[in-house]
């Protein structure tokens, strides 16, 4: 009996030794927000996971800042920023700045600078002085609308829950041109199945569009760590994540 207590002490005693060092040695968890919609390359998912160009990002930062990362998807953008605003997760990634976002997110240094480019019914709107009286759609929570409003376009702007509503709405006809990330649109164009022949044509009158991490305010000190990490990635390792995602034409927009 003597020798059973002795060996169940032994047990308790490594069980209580272990469970810290385990504990320690397991990297904090940072919640990352995406939605589900179709953002190849950028963002997109595939068998349930969520992958493409701006996940392999945020996941060598994370892991170079200490992290490992969940992600969680949110059927539209407004539910994603709703939760962020409750702090359900810890950041956004390949967000724009806007004078309403800067009311209450910190972002990063920018991790991505990318083109606005347009996919049109008529090869007669390639550019933006082409747009006025026609009806345009955007996705929803994309800067480019208040872009396109501060232009004073004398048209209708649609914003559609996603990029491949977007799109459809220009292959309906319910829309003259769609206009948005140019890395969105050029993959769209190129796998699109289109029912109709649509144009593509990339906007290079507007200039490119910075993207960040982004938390809460009161989340700030997340921030300085990312920042600290991406800034310490090798260029090599930036490298191979584009050219894991991006083919050559891509790389230009």
């Amino acid at each position: 009996m003597r020798n059973i207590m002795l060996l169940l002490t032994l047990i308790f005693s490594l069980a209580i030794h272990a469970s810290p060092a385990n504990e320690a040695t397991a990297k904090p968890i940072l919640t990352v927000g995406y939605t589900s919609f179709n953002w190849a390359p950028l963002a997109f998912k595939n068998n349930g996971k969520i992958i493409g160009l701006l996940p392999s990002l945020m996941d060598a930062i994370a892991n170079k800042a200490g992290y490992q990362v969940k992600n969680i998807a949110y059927s539209s953008f407004d539910e994603m920023l709703s939760a962020f605003k409750r702090n359900e997760v810890d950041l956004l990634i390949g967000v724009a700045s806007t004078f309403d976002r800067q009311k209450y997110m910190v972002f990063s240094d920018p991790i991505l600078s990318t083109s606005f480019a347009m996919i049109s019914r008529s090869p007669q709107h390639t550019k933006i002085a082409d747009l006025n009286d026609v009806i345009v759609s955007v996705e929803n929570g994309f800067a480019i609308e208040q872009k396109i409003i501060d232009l004073q376009i004398k048209g209708q702007i649609l914003a559609m829950p996603s990029a491949t509503v977007a799109l459809n709405a220009v292959e309906t006809g319910l829309a003259d041109v769609y206009i948005g990330n140019g890395l969105i649109l050029q993959n769209l164009y190129t796998f699109g199945d289109f029912k109709r022949s649509l144009y593509f044509s990339p906007l290079t009158e507007l200039p490119f569009e910075r993207l960040y991490i982004t938390a809460t305010k009161n989340n700030r000190a997340i921030i300085e760590k990312i920042n600290n990490a991406y800034n310490q990635l090798p260029e090599s390792a930036l490298t191979e994540i584009y050219d894991n995602w991006l083919t050559n034409t891509q790389k230009k927009c």
